[in-house]
């Protein structure tokens, strides 16, 4: 039979066993518990973050639909102010661009950083600005919110100016000046023909210009009115040309603003 000392000991044993167990059953719950508080943390701001996001891809959508046909352009303005105005309006877009995409960089640097509870993981420039904006834990936005903040203001900033109907004016613009040369080839024409009857009825000044006499020949006549005709067109396809580039222009600025609103809602 077993002794009392060995029956003890066995005993003594048993209840190490169990408090040991005991202990990390405790230790494995609070674990479980801290990873279920934190789960549910991190599914809190994923849901503040994916809001803000649709708001933010919601405005950009309404300010490019407001600003789909461009900027807005004095009617009276040259050809040569709108091409820079546009090209003005491309650069600041590419600047634009380039700034969200820092700021997206950015905003994942501080999105890993709050994941890993890792500040290290921030550029010492930026280590001042803190995760948060409230020390209340069930209420608190990530910094993603600022920065998407930012974007939105420099985009609406920019686009607060432009309006809508850039072809509407540019194309009454241009059809005005098409107009006023017109206008300016029918004087000319009667001018010319003006100085042509003078010069054909006058002997000198038809042997001093080498013009033949009244009635003497009309297909110089003809000639003169094909010149004049020729001339006109040529004006009308600089026209033509002229407005195409503007299109092609204002096409490459609606690019570059779908490809903001791309990027946001991608992001």
């Amino acid at each position: 039979m077993a002794s009392l000392n060995d029956i003890s000991k066995g005993s003594q044993g048993s209840q190490l066993i169990d408090l040991n167990g005991s202990e990390k059953r405790n230790d494995y719950m609070d674990y479980m518990s801290h990873l279920q508080n934190s789960a549910a943390q991190l599914r809190y701001e994923n849901s503040v973050l994916k809001n803000d996001n649709a708001n933010l891809v919601s405005k950009l959508d309404r300010a490019v639909s407001k600003s789909r046909n461009g900027v807005e352009i004095p009617e009276n303005a040259t050809t040569a102010e709108i091409a820079e105005a546009l090209e003005k309006l491309n650069d600041e877009n590419c600047r634009l661009k380039r700034e969200m995409e820092r700021l997206i960089r950015s905003n994942t640097r501080y999105r890993v950083a709050m994941q890993n509870k890792d500040p290290s993981l921030i550029p010492s420039e930026e280590q001042d600005k803190s995760f948060f904006n409230s020390d209340d834990s069930g209420g608190r936005l990530c910094q993603c919110e600022y920065i998407l903040n930012e974007i939105l203001e420099a985009v609406s900033y920019k686009l607060e100016t432009y309006e809508k109907h850039i072809w509407e004016h540019r194309l009454a613009t241009l059809t005005s000046e098409r107009d006023e040369i017109a206008v300016q080839n029918i004087s000319l024409v009667d001018r010319l023909a003006e100085i042509e009857a003078i010069i054909k009825v006058d002997h000198v000044l038809a042997e001093r210009f080498n013009v033949p006499l009244e009635g003497c020949d009309e297909k110089n006549q003809i000639l003169t009115l094909h010149r004049k005709l020729g001339f006109a067109l040529d004006v009308n396809q600089q026209l033509e040309r002229r407005l195409a580039f503007e299109t092609q222009l204002s096409r490459s600025w609606q690019s570059n603003m779908h490809t903001i609103v791309s990027e946001v809602s991608f992001f």
